[in-house]
């Protein structure tokens, strides 16, 4: 009979934290692995727990060694911990970074936010070069994959765009966050509320997802856009959101990036 027990633990070394990520110490300790529900401890002849307890025991700890591990990697938000993939989660951003002034057709899932201007890279609010954010995204789809290893990863990353930046930028972070296993972006677009207020939770927030590839791939049906044809984000994201309005899958078009620029 497997342990399932020595299985989680083994799962958990294989788990790695990012850089730049504090590990956080949960806010109780763990309790010390006892008898499992439904054992005696007194008497002269303890008995076993049922079949159907040890399995919900081993899964709890399945469960619970989980979400200590997300804390611990700080993927969960304080207002929004989810247990399970497959449940319904709601995405809820931490800040308002500056996106073009679009309303997309499509729906926001929790996933990476890139934010991408044309000094700065950001991933989760953390800033970072590119060596930096290829190697975190890298450990984060891994580790996805370590502790939900029946479902499927959908390799979406939400894209926050700044207007103005060249699609040469935008295309390198593309290019390397599909390369590390995210190949679906989601562009986010943050239209702020009309009321004036400073209450962020009245801005529409929308989203228009897409496909990226490189020249020599396989290339998904769909409308493709070269990112060389356009000049700017802002340039891009309305020509995506157009043909998203329209209810096409999109193909992001873009090159391979250089060896010495993926080191910067």
């Amino acid at each position: 009979m497997v342990n399932v027990d020595v299985l989680v633990v083994q799962e958990v070394e294989n788990i790695q934290i990012p850089p730049g990520v504090q590990p956080r110490s949960p806010r109780r300790p763990l309790p010390p692995h006892g008898p499992g529900r439904g054992q005696r401890t007194t008497g002269s002849t303890p008995r076993e727990p049922p079949t159907p307890l040890c399995y919900c025991r081993n899964r709890m700890m399945r469960r619970s060694l989980k979400a200590v591990v997300l804390m611990t990697l700080g993927l969960f938000h304080e207002d929004a911990r989810a247990e399970a993939p497959q449940e319904k989660q709601e995405l809820r951003l931490l800040a308002r970074p500056s996106t073009p002034d679009l309303v997309g057709p499509d729906s926001l899932e929790p996933a990476p936010v890139l934010v991408v201007n044309e000094r700065r890279t950001e991933l989760d609010g953390r800033a970072m070069t590119l060596a930096e954010l290829d190697k975190t995204l890298r450990i984060l789809a891994n580790n996805y994959r370590i502790l939900y290893p029946d479902d499927p990863f959908n390799g979406k990353i939400i894209i926050a765009c700044a207007p103005g930046t060249d699609t040469r930028r935008l295309g390198l972070h593309l290019e390397l966050a599909r390369a590390a296993g995210y190949p679906n972006p989601v562009f986010l677009f943050i239209r702020k509320s009309s009321s004036g207020r400073k209450d962020s939770s009245q801005d529409l927030v929308t989203a228009a997802a897409a496909i990226t590839c490189c020249a020599g791939d396989r290339r998904p049906k769909g409308v493709t856009l070269k990112l060389r044809d356009h000049s700017n984000c802002l340039d891009l994201s309305k020509t995506l959101v157009g043909h998203r309005q329209h209810k096409r899958q999109v193909v992001l078009s873009v090159e391979k990036p250089q060896a010495n620029r993926a080191k910067d």
